[in-house]
């Protein structure tokens, strides 16, 4: 039975992975992927709604402690032209989210028996450089406003920073 547990993430990972690759013949779709300071490596798909604007949401795992699951749901605001060399992008929203309901299940570690969520509301800023084939690969800077549900109690707020190199794809 925990085995079954502990393949759930890695299997929707995956899951997701394949459906936003599948998703590439469409125009509006691009694929994302993201690993932040926190090694949190997300994948996720980015739908543009105009030539300027696009929303993206991505779904991942924390490398440290691969039972805590991160996400991100931002608006991204588009600088440049999507085939310039030089990419520029402004995003905002949920930069970054952290759950951790399946560690206290699981019971790999005896000292952690909560469940955990933390949110960051806020924004940054990202420069990249898109190459002929379509593979843009950028860092972003930037930060929000922590808060959260961690050790029985509320968490928060503070300011966090948000550091991420980013790759995305559309041809």
């Amino acid at each position: 039975m925990k085995n079954k547990k502990s393949l759930m993430l890695p299997s929707a990972f995956f899951a997701l992975f394949i459906m936003t690759a599948a998703a590439q013949e469409k125009k509006p779709w691009s694929f994302h992927a993201e690993i932040d300071v926190f090694l949190g490596l997300k994948a996720g798909a980015e739908y543009r709604v105009s030539d300027f604007f696009g929303v993206r949401g991505s779904l991942g795992a924390c490398l440290i402690s691969p039972l805590m699951t991160t996400y991100t749901l931002v608006g991204v605001w588009h600088l440049r032209e999507r085939t310039s060399p030089l990419q520029l992008n402004f995003e905002a929203g949920l930069i970054q989210g952290i759950f951790n309901v399946l560690e206290p299940m699981i019971d790999i570690d005896p000292a952690i028996n909560w469940a955990s969520a933390y949110w960051v509301p806020g924004g940054a800023a990202s420069i990249g450089y898109r190459t002929r084939g379509g593979h843009i690969f950028s860092l972003r800077a930037g930060g929000g406003v922590i808060f959260g549900y961690d050790i029985n109690t509320w968490q928060g707020p503070t300011f966090q920073p948000n550091i991420a190199i980013e790759y995305d794809f559309k041809p």
